[in-house]
C-alpha cells in the first residue's frame, strides 16, 4: 500500500475491542477506501460483509442477532438519502458484535446525523512521485507519454489501474478531436461518443470523470494557443457538469455526458 502512512500507522494500533464502533473512511475513488477495510479484517481475523446492496430493516435487525464479531461494510456513496435514515439506528447504538465502516468520497453529501455517529478518518492525497512508482512498479514497462497522461488525470492508484487497462490513447485523440471537429458529425453520431465510456464496470473503456477532465485540459491547450471564445463557453459547460457529477455520484452519467455533447455540439455547429 503506497502513501496513507499515517493512516495505516492508526489503524495498525486498533485491536479488534479498541476498534471504533462505526469508521468512516472519506477519500477519492481509488484512494484505498475499500483496501484499507479488507486490510483491518485480515489484520484483526474478523469476517467483513459488504452490506451496501442490504440497507433494510430485516437485515439491520438480523445484525443483531449475530454472536459472531463481524465487520459490516458500506459504500455510502452509491446509497440514497432515505438508505442513510435507515443506517441511523444501526449507527448510533450497533450490536455489541458488529464494527462498521462506511465509505465516502466526500462526507458533505452524507446527512450530519449519519457523520456524527461516526469517527471520520481521511486520506491523504496522493503526490505525483508516489503515483508514477505505483504506476511503474505496477505495470512494469509502462509508454511515457501514456504515462504523462495518466498522471496529468489520476489522483489515485485505483484510477491509474483503470486508465491502464482502458484504451487511453484513442481517447486521448477523441478528446484532441471534439474542440474542433464537433461540428463535422452529425448529432446522432456526436451523442454516439457516449457509448465508448465506462458507466459502471466496462474498465475497458474510460471512466466518465477521466474523459471530462482529458477534455477540459484539451480544451485549455487549445486557448492558450487560439484564443477563440469557444472554448471558454465549451470549458465553462464542462465544469458545469464535473461539479454536478462531484454533487450527486447517483447522477445518471449517461444522460449527463449526452447532454453535454448535445451542448458542445450545438456551439460549434453554430458558428
Amino acid at each position: 500500500m503506497i502513501g496513507q502512512a499515517k493512516l495505516l500507522q492508526r489503524l495498525n494500533r486498533y485491536t479488534i475491542d479498541s476498534l471504533p464502533r462505526t469508521l468512516l473512511f472519506e477519500g477519492e475513488k481509488g484512494c484505498g477506501k475499500h483496501l484499507f477495510a479488507n486490510y483491518i479484517s485480515v489484520k484483526l481475523t474478523t469476517p467483513i460483509i459488504d452490506m451496501t446492496n442490504d440497507i433494510n430493516n430485516e437485515f439491520i435487525e438480523n445484525t443483531y442477532t449475530n454472536v459472531f464479531t463481524t465487520i459490516y461494510l458500506i459504500d455510502s456513496s452509491v446509497i440514497t438519502e432515505k438508505q442513510q435514515n435507515t443506517l441511523l439506528k444501526f449507527l448510533e447504538e450497533p450490536p455489541m458484535t458488529a464494527r462498521i465502516i462506511l465509505l465516502t468520497e466526500d462526507k458533505n453529501f452524507l446527512l450530519p446525523t449519519i457523520v456524527n455517529r461516526c469517527l471520520c478518518l481521511k486520506f491523504d492525497n496522493y503526490s505525483t512521485d508516489e503515483l508514477k512508482i505505483f504506476a511503474q512498479s505496477t505495470f512494469g514497462h509502462i509508454d511515457e507519454n501514456k504515462l504523462q497522461i495518466m498522471l496529468n488525470v489520476a489522483r489515485t492508484p485505483g484510477k491509474l489501474i483503470s486508465l491502464n487497462s482502458s484504451n487511453l490513447e484513442d481517447t486521448f485523440k477523441l478528446c484532441d478531436m471534439i474542440p474542433d471537429k464537433i461540428n463535422l458529425a452529425s448529432l446522432p453520431n456526436t451523442l454516439s461518443i457516449a457509448n465508448r465510456l465506462n458507466y459502471k464496470d466496462d474498465y475497458s473503456k474510460v471512466d466518465v470523470d477521466v474523459f471530462l477532465k482529458l477534455l477540459n485540459n484539451r480544451i485549455l491547450e487549445k486557448y492558450k494557443v487560439n484564443k477563440q471564445d469557444k472554448y471558454i463557453k465549451m470549458y465553462n459547460i464542462i465544469q458545469d457538469s464535473i461539479v454536478k457529477l462531484r454533487k450527486d455520484l447517483r447522477l445518471n452519467k449517461q444522460d449527463l455526458i449526452e447532454n453535454l455533447l448535445c451542448k458542445l455540439w450545438e456551439i460549434d455547429w453554430c458558428r
